[in-house]
């Protein structure tokens, strides 16, 4: 299995992975969604710091993580709980124990749009909002590259 990461996405050929953003760059994001002010600034405050909700997070805390081929829905984990096909891959990368990761499974996404600026949007077919997630400015080509030929359908 191919794995390319790049910035908080990991590529795999039977899901993506998004990587949620690091303590200290969510609590920016509080300190500058409170410094915005009005009605949204202090909803994103409110979301992003929810005590047991993950946050913006909704964290699989039901059955165990089961293996990427089998994986029908959205799923987000620790980094303890990823499936050991993946972990114990050669490309799989380090990822601190405090971020946790989502996993879009090839079977619920429609589309991916990737930005020259590294903005991702993965599209959810039918089931939920899409998902956002950042690469590196500087790999987008290379993540385009990986994304094709992993057959993933951009927009």
């Amino acid at each position: 299995m191919d794995i390319f990461a790049c910035g908080d996405v990991i590529i795999t050929d039977l899901a993506l992975i998004v990587i949620a953003p690091s303590p200290t760059k969510a609590r920016a994001i509080r300190v500058g969604a409170a410094m915005a002010g009005g009605v949204v600034g202090s909803m994103l405050v409110r979301i992003s710091s929810s005590p047991g909700s993950g946050g913006l997070l909704n964290l699989f805390l039901g059955d165990p993580v089961p293996p990427l081929a089998h994986m029908k829905r959205v799923t987000t984990c620790w980094p303890s709980e990823v499936p050991e096909e993946l972990a114990g891959l050669h490309g799989w990368p380090r990822i601190s124990l405090t971020r946790p990761l989502t996993f879009c499974p090839r079977a619920v996404i429609g589309a991916v749009r990737l930005s020259w600026t590294g903005q991702m949007t993965i599209r959810i077919l039918d089931i939920g909002p899409d998902v956002d997630a950042r690469v590196n400015f500087w790999q987008v080509s290379k993540a385009k590259s990986h994304l094709r030929r992993a057959g993933y359908r951009l927009e």
